[in-house]
């Protein structure tokens, strides 16, 4: 997903990395909720991952998903905060 436009000598930052694997957890552990099912039905039909994930995020936006995106992206927020304040 990092892959900067197809360049094959990309390097994502770790740290970008570290945030996106735990907010995919996070995402994951709805089982299969609306965004997760739409990330799985559009991948299996082969859309590359920033179609899939568009759909994700256009799922996330219906009023019947609650407001979980919210609370992914203060817990991001908190997370990088906390990270520069005691490891940086």
């Amino acid at each position: 997903m990092l892959d900067h436009l197809n360049e094959k000598s990309y390097k994502p930052h770790p740290k970008i990395v570290h945030v996106l694997e735990v907010l995919f957890i996070l995402h994951a552990e709805h089982e299969l909720n609306c965004s997760t099912a739409a990330v799985r039905h559009l991948s299996s039909s082969g859309v590359d991952i920033y179609t899939a994930i568009a759909g994700a995020a256009g799922a996330l936006y219906g009023p019947k998903h609650g407001v979980k995106i919210y609370w992914y992206i203060l817990f991001i927020k908190t997370y990088i905060h906390i990270k520069k304040k005691f490891i940086f």
